[in-house]
């Protein structure tokens, strides 16, 4: 979704960071994702995820390991919606490796600046995938973090902070194209349509839209829950200032209604608590104080 955005629209594009995800040409599905695209096998393999078995899957592919606090939240965003909407995804997108080939046609004449960071050990999308990625981007930096996985931004946060600070400190200023692209995700839309028979989102001028929303130079939109090739993550994009897009796989699809509604009524829940218990101490304390007046009286 990001690339294509940046694809139809490169005067707003001035510079891409890829954390472990971008334009996937050679992609094949891995063995979590073949199971998901399949009817009724991918339903079974959803209801019978548990949260043991969620831990146990995360720590695949991630040497360094996960913080806990990091996996217990992504489990209890993974709700019905949630599995039900990967499910729909996965077998929404027939072939990652063509669509991957197409963005990066549309993107390379571009060359604009990007530096990708990818965990040596990702279990879903390999790190062969990140020399890939300068079939988009020809002039790429791009760096293999050595014992990382999928979430090498949680896993190994300083290195990628850094280098993330030096590449925006260095490409602030990129150029961007004046020129406006719709005809790339008109022809998207049309290869998708050809072979999921989804037809394509009209705008009122007529052109054929993928359905996003436009970016606004002086906003941010939020994440996407989406990305079909990586598990479970999403695909997160955003803009790091003016032009910047920064890429990056998760799997904390707080972004759901569903799992925000609920994690709201769980916020409100812990408030009223704290409040119920605060007056009950307070009551508490001030019929101690009347014990204690009540005794001195009577002395």
């Amino acid at each position: 979704m990001g690339p294509a955005l940046a694809a139809e629209h490169p005067e707003r594009f001035g510079s891409a960071v890829l954390l472990g995800t971008g334009v996937l040409p050679g992609y094949r599905w891995h063995a979590l994702a073949r199971a998901w695209r399949t009817p009724l096998l991918g339903e079974l393999s959803m209801a019978a995820t548990t949260r043991a078995g969620f831990r146990l899957l995360l720590s695949r592919g991630n040497p360094r390991g996960l913080p806990r606090a990091f996996v217990e939240r992504m489990y209890d965003d993974f709700d019905r919606h949630t599995r039900r909407a990967v499910l729909d995804l996965y077998r929404s997108v027939p072939d990652v490796a063509a669509a991957g080939e197409r963005l990066a046609a549309a993107l390379r004449p571009l060359d604009r600046p990007a530096l990708v960071l990818w965990g040596r050990h990702d279990p879903y999308l390999p790190a062969a995938l990140a020399d890939r990625q300068r079939d988009a981007f020809p002039h790429a930096d791009i760096r293999v973090l050595q014992r990382s996985g999928h979430w090498a931004f949680v896993d190994d946060p300083q290195t990628v902070t850094a280098a993330i600070k030096q590449f925006l400190a260095r490409h602030a200023d990129a150029h961007t194209d004046p020129t406006p692209r719709p005809r790339i995700a008109a022809e998207l839309q049309a290869a998708r349509h050809a072979t999921t028979g989804t037809p394509p989102i009209s705008t009122p001028q007529g052109e054929p839209s993928h359905g996003a929303p436009e970016p606004s130079s002086t906003s941010r939109p939020s994440s996407i829950p989406a990305h079909p090739a990586c598990g479970t993550p999403a695909l997160g994009c955003s803009f790091a200032g003016p032009g910047n897009l920064v890429l990056a796989p998760t799997i904390l699809l707080a972004a759901a209604p569903a799992n925000v509604a609920r994690r709201q009524r769980r916020q409100r829940g812990r408030a009223d608590a704290a409040t119920a218990i605060g007056v009950m101490q307070q009551r508490r304390w001030l019929a101690s104080e009347s014990l204690i007046r009540s005794g001195a009286s009577d002395v």
